[in-house]
């Protein structure tokens, strides 16, 4: 008798039962599935397969690398070294579609008071945070954080009732504010006591012949150990030094170079920068009176003699603020053209090229809005907060040195263009 073919329906709503013994798994269960996924209900469709896609760019050029794959609606996008890219799958190719990065902004209130707060700095050193401010309650104020935990080691302490310009600034682990002491046109540096977290060590001179007026100021790290700094001296001229250690200025005493000047008037902006490509090179920009000299970049060696100067920018337009750093090769100059209404600021950015020695061409970063911070260099990018001022939609924003804003903080509510020229 031949056999005759029968519909039998198989329950499979229990789905995947890997937890039973295989013989006492009920018959509406699957002790393994292959190539078929569940859609709906108890419905098994088969597994898509997998291709290898293309990594062609439409234009030419090929994708080297992947982030993370993820899709809009039915659009299938690639992260890859900051861009975005969209799969055309006629042409098995991947369109630019710009850059693109994924920050988190996080904020924490160090202080909160009827006074207002402005010039602040922060540094980092030995798991604590060293944040200082000029401040309308007199003077300069400064407080310590520890890193992981967030507690609040100092709060709102004074370092002189008379200050300005504050610079923090780490020196072999030890954290330390430097400033402008208005009351004797000096330059003091107060550190961290080394045995008393809570307290800061006595005021230490770094230099006698500050600006009566006009002054300007910055700070940066020379190496593990030592800093350096720049400061506008009683002779409207720049003057380049050493911080030691120990919480000194440099000298042949104590096996440094002695202070140097150049002989140019900062009277708008002033910043130094140590390229940490090199052992010895450190950067100087700095704007001069408003007339065609604008502003200038020295560079010098270890021993604080210039070796070269070029021009960023000339002209009688003033420059306000400007910010060195580096693209992992050569020193990066981003500053700000003012202007009367706000709006009308804009950023510039040049690249100085160190093995030739020479500027490249000046290019507008950003238009309509003024520098907020410093810039840094992270993950073989160089950022720099700037901010949009306006009545009612004062904002910050972070960008990179090729335009791109990858975050905005304080949307709203942000605090203009700057007043100062200290970043």
């Amino acid at each position: 008798m031949a056999l005759e073919k029968a519909f039998v329906p198989v329950d499979l709503s229990g789905g995947i039962d890997t937890k039973t013994d295989q013989k006492m798994v009920l018959p509406s269960s699957l002790t393994e599935l292959e190539n078929g996924v569940f859609t709906s209900g108890s419905t098994i469709t088969k597994r898509k397969g997998y291709s290898k896609l293309g990594r062609q760019i439409s234009g030419g050029s090929t994708i080297s690398s992947g982030d993370a794959l993820t899709r809009f609606q039915d659009e299938l996008l690639l992260f890859s070294n900051s861009n975005l890219y969209s799969y055309s799958s006629g042409r098995d190719e991947w369109i630019d579609k710009g850059g693109s990065l994924s920050v988190t902004i996080g904020s924490t209130d160090l202080i909160r008071n009827d006074f207002e707060q402005s010039q602040p700095d922060v540094a980092y050193g030995n798991g604590l945070f060293l944040t200082a401010w000029e401040d309308t309650q007199g003077g300069v104020r400064a407080s310590v954080v520890d890193a992981v935990s967030g507690a609040m080691i100092q709060n709102n302490t004074s370092i002189s009732a008379t200050g300005k310009l504050p610079r923090c600034v780490e020196l072999d682990g030890r954290l330390g504010v430097v400033y402008v002491e208005d009351s004797d046109d000096d330059i003091d540096i107060r550190l961290l006591d080394n045995t008393d977290l809570t307290i800061f060590a006595s005021a230490v001179q770094l230099a006698s012949n500050a600006a009566t007026s006009g002054q300007q100021l910055d700070v940066a790290k020379y190496n593990q150990k030592d800093a350096i700094f720049a400061y506008r001296n009683s002779s409207s001229q720049v003057q380049v030094a050493y911080i030691s250690s120990e919480g000194t200025v440099g000298g042949p005493a104590n096996g440094y170079s002695s202070p140097t000047t150049i002989s140019s008037d900062p009277k708008d902006s002033l910043a130094i920068f140590k390229d940490p490509n090199n052992d010895e090179d450190i950067y100087v920009a700095y704007s001069t009176d408003a007339g065609s000299a604008g502003l200038k970049l020295t560079r010098m060696i270890f021993d604080l003699t210039a070796v070269d100067t070029e021009t960023i920018e000339s002209g009688s337009t003033i420059i306000p603020r400007v910010t060195l750093s580096t693209d992992g090769t050569d020193i990066v100059c981003i500053y700000e053209m003012n202007a009367t209404a706000d709006y009308n600021h804009f950023v510039k950015t040049r690249t100085y090229d160190v093995s030739a020695s020479s500027l490249g061409s000046a290019s507008v970063l950003k238009r309509s809005v003024g520098l907020a911070s410093k810039a840094f260099y992270y993950n073989a990018k160089t950022y720099v907060v700037a901010v949009h001022g306006s009545d009612l939609q004062t904002t910050y924003f972070l960008m990179d040195n090729s335009g791109l804003v990858v975050a905005k903080m304080h949307t709203s509510v942000g605090g203009g263009i700057l007043a100062d020229s200290t970043l």
